[in-house]
Protein backbone atom coordinates (compact mmCIF):
# COMPACT_ATOMS: atom_id res chain seq x y z
CA UNK A 1 0.00 0.00 0.00
CA UNK A 2 2.92 2.41 0.08
CA UNK A 3 3.81 5.11 2.71
CA UNK A 4 0.51 5.03 5.01
CA UNK A 5 1.90 8.13 7.53
CA UNK A 6 4.80 10.75 6.49
CA UNK A 7 5.68 12.75 9.64
CA UNK A 8 7.51 16.19 8.14
CA UNK A 9 9.57 17.79 10.61
CA UNK A 10 9.82 21.60 9.93
CA UNK A 11 12.70 24.40 11.28
CA UNK A 12 11.23 27.20 13.48
CA UNK A 13 11.82 29.46 10.86
CA UNK A 14 8.74 31.69 11.75
CA UNK A 15 10.20 32.74 14.97
CA UNK A 16 13.25 34.41 13.09
CA UNK A 17 11.89 37.57 12.07
CA UNK A 18 15.47 39.07 10.05
CA UNK A 19 14.25 36.77 7.07
CA UNK A 20 11.66 38.66 5.31
CA UNK A 21 10.32 35.23 4.29
CA UNK A 22 9.62 34.14 7.65
CA UNK A 23 6.50 35.60 7.92
CA UNK A 24 5.03 32.93 4.48
CA UNK A 25 6.55 30.38 6.10
CA UNK A 26 3.37 28.66 8.27
CA UNK A 27 1.45 29.18 4.98
CA UNK A 28 4.34 27.50 2.65
CA UNK A 29 4.32 24.61 5.18
CA UNK A 30 0.95 24.05 5.38
CA UNK A 31 0.66 24.05 1.81
CA UNK A 32 3.32 21.41 1.01
CA UNK A 33 1.84 18.67 3.84
CA UNK A 34 -1.57 19.52 2.33
CA UNK A 35 -0.38 18.78 -0.73
CA UNK A 36 1.94 15.49 0.24
CA UNK A 37 -0.64 14.05 2.04
CA UNK A 38 -3.15 14.21 -1.31
CA UNK A 39 -1.30 13.61 -3.73
CA UNK A 40 0.71 10.41 -1.28
CA UNK A 41 -2.53 9.41 -0.22
CA UNK A 42 -0.70 9.16 3.44
CA UNK A 43 -1.44 10.67 6.64
CA UNK A 44 0.90 13.81 7.06
CA UNK A 45 2.18 14.37 10.89
CA UNK A 46 3.52 18.11 10.96
CA UNK A 47 6.18 19.05 13.16
CA UNK A 48 7.47 22.50 13.64
CA UNK A 49 10.39 23.12 15.85
CA UNK A 50 9.32 25.77 18.90
CA UNK A 51 11.25 28.51 19.69
CA UNK A 52 10.43 29.00 23.34
CA UNK A 53 11.46 32.37 25.64
CA UNK A 54 14.91 30.22 27.03
CA UNK A 55 16.28 29.23 23.29
CA UNK A 56 15.64 32.76 22.32
CA UNK A 57 17.75 34.30 25.53
CA UNK A 58 20.64 31.44 25.20
CA UNK A 59 20.95 32.36 21.28
CA UNK A 60 20.87 36.09 22.20
CA UNK A 61 23.57 35.02 24.79
CA UNK A 62 25.82 32.70 22.43
CA UNK A 63 25.64 34.33 19.37
CA UNK A 64 25.73 37.63 20.99
CA UNK A 65 22.92 39.58 19.08
CA UNK A 66 20.99 41.41 22.42
CA UNK A 67 21.71 44.12 20.65
CA UNK A 68 19.66 42.87 17.61
CA UNK A 69 16.00 43.17 18.58
CA UNK A 70 13.05 40.61 16.80
CA UNK A 71 15.96 39.00 15.55
CA UNK A 72 14.19 35.45 16.90
CA UNK A 73 11.07 36.23 18.76
CA UNK A 74 9.50 32.59 20.56
CA UNK A 75 7.19 30.92 18.31
CA UNK A 76 5.30 27.80 17.50
CA UNK A 77 5.07 27.21 13.65
CA UNK A 78 2.35 25.14 11.89
CA UNK A 79 2.36 21.42 13.57
CA UNK A 80 -0.30 19.54 12.35
CA UNK A 81 -2.05 16.45 11.29
CA UNK A 82 -3.86 15.80 8.15
CA UNK A 83 -5.18 13.13 5.92
CA UNK A 84 -5.47 12.15 2.56
CA UNK A 85 -8.42 14.00 1.82
CA UNK A 86 -6.49 17.08 2.63
CA UNK A 87 -8.43 17.79 5.66
CA UNK A 88 -6.59 18.94 8.93
CA UNK A 89 -7.94 16.34 11.56
CA UNK A 90 -5.54 17.84 14.43
CA UNK A 91 -6.19 21.43 14.60
CA UNK A 92 -2.67 22.80 14.58
CA UNK A 93 -0.87 24.68 17.29
CA UNK A 94 0.15 28.27 16.20
CA UNK A 95 0.29 30.27 19.60
CA UNK A 96 1.73 27.30 22.13
CA UNK A 97 4.11 24.64 22.65
CA UNK A 98 2.18 21.06 22.52
CA UNK A 99 1.08 18.14 21.35
CA UNK A 100 -1.63 18.08 17.93
CA UNK A 101 -3.64 14.64 18.71
CA UNK A 102 -5.72 12.78 15.76
CA UNK A 103 -7.59 9.72 15.69
CA UNK A 104 -6.37 8.32 12.40
CA UNK A 105 -8.53 6.02 10.27
CA UNK A 106 -6.91 3.70 8.20
CA UNK A 107 -9.71 2.82 6.33
CA UNK A 108 -9.47 6.54 4.44
CA UNK A 109 -6.57 5.37 2.75
CA UNK A 110 -8.49 2.79 0.57
CA UNK A 111 -11.20 5.57 0.00
CA UNK A 112 -8.39 7.72 -1.03
CA UNK A 113 -7.62 5.34 -3.97
CA UNK A 114 -10.97 5.82 -5.54
CA UNK A 115 -9.40 10.04 -5.89
CA UNK A 116 -6.46 9.81 -6.49
CA UNK A 117 -5.18 6.44 -7.92
CA UNK A 118 -1.54 6.30 -8.43
CA UNK A 119 -1.51 2.84 -9.39
CA UNK A 120 -4.13 1.91 -11.15
CA UNK A 121 -4.84 4.25 -14.77
CA UNK A 122 -1.59 6.56 -13.65
CA UNK A 123 0.02 3.13 -14.27
CA UNK A 124 -0.85 2.01 -17.62
CA UNK A 125 2.17 1.08 -19.97
CA UNK A 126 0.47 2.38 -22.86
CA UNK A 127 0.08 5.73 -21.02
CA UNK A 128 3.23 5.78 -19.36
CA UNK A 129 6.48 3.38 -19.66
CA UNK A 130 10.10 3.13 -18.72
CA UNK A 131 12.47 2.15 -20.66
CA UNK A 132 16.32 0.84 -19.81
CA UNK A 133 19.08 0.95 -22.15
CA UNK A 134 22.03 -1.57 -20.55
CA UNK A 135 24.27 -0.94 -23.31
CA UNK A 136 27.00 1.80 -23.69
CA UNK A 137 25.26 4.79 -25.00
CA UNK A 138 26.28 8.93 -25.30
CA UNK A 139 23.86 11.38 -23.44
CA UNK A 140 21.39 11.74 -26.86
CA UNK A 141 20.30 9.32 -29.33
CA UNK A 142 18.98 9.86 -32.77
CA UNK A 143 16.15 7.43 -33.59
CA UNK A 144 15.16 6.85 -37.23
CA UNK A 145 11.64 8.79 -37.83
CA UNK A 146 12.16 11.70 -35.64
CA UNK A 147 14.76 13.83 -37.49
CA UNK A 148 15.24 14.08 -41.14
CA UNK A 149 18.79 15.32 -40.42
CA UNK A 150 21.32 12.94 -39.92
CA UNK A 151 23.94 13.24 -37.44
CA UNK A 152 27.37 13.73 -39.43
CA UNK A 153 30.59 11.47 -38.48
CA UNK A 154 33.05 14.06 -37.60
CA UNK A 155 36.74 13.57 -36.84
CA UNK A 156 37.54 16.49 -34.44
CA UNK A 157 35.99 16.79 -30.83
CA UNK A 158 34.83 19.72 -31.25
CA UNK A 159 33.29 19.39 -34.16
CA UNK A 160 31.26 16.45 -33.01
CA UNK A 161 30.29 18.71 -29.99
CA UNK A 162 28.51 21.29 -32.27
CA UNK A 163 26.90 17.80 -34.14
CA UNK A 164 25.62 17.03 -30.42
CA UNK A 165 24.29 20.40 -30.09
CA UNK A 166 23.00 20.71 -32.78
CA UNK A 167 21.02 17.53 -32.63
CA UNK A 168 20.18 18.16 -29.05
CA UNK A 169 18.59 20.80 -30.32
CA UNK A 170 16.53 19.50 -32.97
CA UNK A 171 15.29 17.20 -30.51
CA UNK A 172 14.18 20.27 -27.82
CA UNK A 173 12.53 21.29 -30.94
CA UNK A 174 11.00 18.32 -31.63
CA UNK A 175 9.82 17.46 -28.10
CA UNK A 176 8.24 21.34 -27.80
CA UNK A 177 6.42 20.38 -31.23
CA UNK A 178 5.05 16.91 -29.44
CA UNK A 179 3.95 19.19 -26.54
CA UNK A 180 2.46 21.58 -28.16
CA UNK A 181 0.00 19.04 -30.10
CA UNK A 182 -1.00 16.86 -27.12
CA UNK A 183 -2.00 20.19 -25.41
CA UNK A 184 -4.21 21.14 -28.17
CA UNK A 185 -5.32 17.80 -28.10
CA UNK A 186 -6.28 18.18 -24.45
CA UNK A 187 -7.64 21.62 -24.82
CA UNK A 188 -9.95 19.83 -27.28
CA UNK A 189 -11.22 17.24 -25.02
Amino acid sequence: MGEQIHVALWPGISAVKHDPNSDIFNSVAEAAVRHHALAGQTFVINVMSTIDEDTVNALEKDLKFSNTPEFIVPGVGWPAIINPRDEIIGEPLTDKEGIVYAEINMEALIDIKHICDSVGHYARWDVVNLNLNLSKHIPYQLHKGLLSAKTPIEKSVKDQRKAQMRSIIELIKLEATTCSVLISILART
